[in-house]
């Protein structure tokens, strides 16, 4: 049997694929070395709270478990009770946090609304409520935060202030 590379790859009209294969290995190339394309990124909500320890306002990416057993020590610090650090596989994942530092009451917080792949960066939108005309709030000094787990990438992050929302 003589076999001929360029037949292997031709279809039943004789059009070689080699284009078709090529761009394929391409994508794999891609896809291994961590470039994605464009859209959006899946994640979730680790944690969600007003009364944060982390009394800075501070934007924060975490690669890492000594990271992030340090900042989780400082966000449920002012506690009672200890809260147990939530088990994050870096290997899989990170997590991205917003904290607004001090704030006058209970009616203000901060909420990630989403997050996407853009020219090889992760984008990171927030916002923030703030209380408008009179309301009923706890009048205690708040430190609203934000924290999410998304897939792990190398690829920096920049976050972005949406728009406040009024309450």
């Amino acid at each position: 049997m003589n076999w001929k590379p360029l037949e292997f790859l031709a279809n039943h009209r004789g059009v070689i694929q080699l284009p078709v294969l090529a761009a394929t290995l391409l994508l794999g190339a891609c896809a291994s070395l961590g470039f994605r394309s464009d859209g959006p990124v899946a994640w979730e909500t680790v944690d969600s709270d007003i009364y944060s320890g982390v009394t800075a306002e501070m934007l924060v990416t975490v690669r890492d478990q000594r990271t992030w057993s340090r900042l989780w020590a400082e966000h449920k610090g002012n506690r009672y009770h200890p809260f147990p650090l939530p088990r994050i596989d870096f290997s899989e994942e990170m997590i991205a946090g917003v904290f607004t530092g001090e704030r006058p009451n209970g009616c203000h917080a901060v909420r990630i609304q989403r997050v996407y792949r853009k020219e090889s960066r992760i984008i990171i939108e927030y916002s923030e409520r703030i209380p408008s005309g009179p309301r009923v709030c706890n009048y205690a000094v708040t430190h609203p935060s934000h924290l999410i787990a998304l897939p792990v990438s190398r690829e920096p992050v920049e976050f972005i202030r949406t728009p406040d929302r009024p309450s």
